[in-house]
């Protein structure tokens, strides 16, 4: 049989010798190995291995540069509405529109004051000039009481007993309950109750008018054309005459054109 000796020449490639089967080799008395022989062809490609364990994250490289700013979004939806805040302090006390004077006499020249208004505080009026004269352009007197100015035939009721009298602008207004101090007079007649003070008199044009009640007896009215200023009160309608007590209580309006007062009663 033959025996493949492998035995290692000088430049450590390996060489395969075969001998007959039936030789003695001496090994010392072989010759020198033969040339190279060719390179032989390339085997296929094997298959892919198993991938190996992965390796540690290595470390982290520079920053780069920042880029340019991205195109602006679209304003994105708005929000619900907060909380209301606590409220704030108090601001200051407000002040009249108008410069205010005591007194009528007390306005400064007109000509030198065209399109501005004043008040008077006395007489409860607002004036404003227009280069001419002192216009009034606001008044109200408030409710005034005239008992002081009640006719002495008169007296103000024990129960819940008035007088009272109030100019608004052109217009004078009056009311009262009033008890009978003297008798006699028919109910018929024209009775005096008190006679208007400056500025707020009627003229005979403008005479006081308006509902006056006998308490449970019968009903009159406000009249004054018996005398320019006065206001009276007349219960035509009913016979017989006032008697000690009798209670009337009566309101009554007209139309003045006196002059603002220039002192309230």
């Amino acid at each position: 049989m033959a025996v493949d000796i492998v035995a290692p020449d000088h430049d450590a490639v390996i060489e395969v010798i075969t001998a007959p089967a039936s030789a003695n080799v001496d090994i010392a008395t072989l010759g020198p190995p033969g040339p190279r022989g060719p390179t032989g062809l390339t085997g296929q490609t094997g298959p892919q291995g198993v991938q190996g364990v992965k390796g540690d994250t290595g470390a982290q490289g520079v920053q780069g540069d920042t880029g340019p700013q991205g195109v602006k979004g679209d304003t994105g939806a708005q929000g619900p509405q907060g909380l209301v805040g606590p409220d704030g302090p108090a601001g200051p006390p407000g002040g009249t529109p108008y410069t205010a004077v005591a007194t009528f006499s007390a306005l400064p020249p007109f000509a030198a004051n065209v399109g501005k208004a004043y008040y008077v505080t006395d007489t409860k009026t607002v004036y404003v000039s227009d280069g001419v004269a002192w216009r009034l352009s606001y008044g109200d007197t408030l409710t005034r009481d005239i008992s002081a100015l009640l006719d002495p035939g008169w007296k103000i009721h024990t129960s819940q007993g008035y007088l009272r009298l109030r100019r608004i602008g052109n217009v004078v207004y009056t009311a009262g309950r009033l008890a009978r101090v003297t008798a006699g007079t028919t109910y018929a007649s024209s009775v005096a109750v008190f006679t208007a003070p400056a500025g707020f008199q009627p003229g005979p044009v403008y005479a006081p008018w308006g509902p006056a009640v006998l308490y449970t007896k019968a009903v009159g009215y406000v009249s004054g054309f018996q005398a320019a200023t006065r206001v009276d009160v007349q219960i035509s309608a009913f016979p017989g005459a006032y008697a000690v007590d009798d209670s009337v209580f009566f309101s009554g309006f007209w139309w003045t054109e006196s002059a603002w007062p220039t002192v309230l009663p």
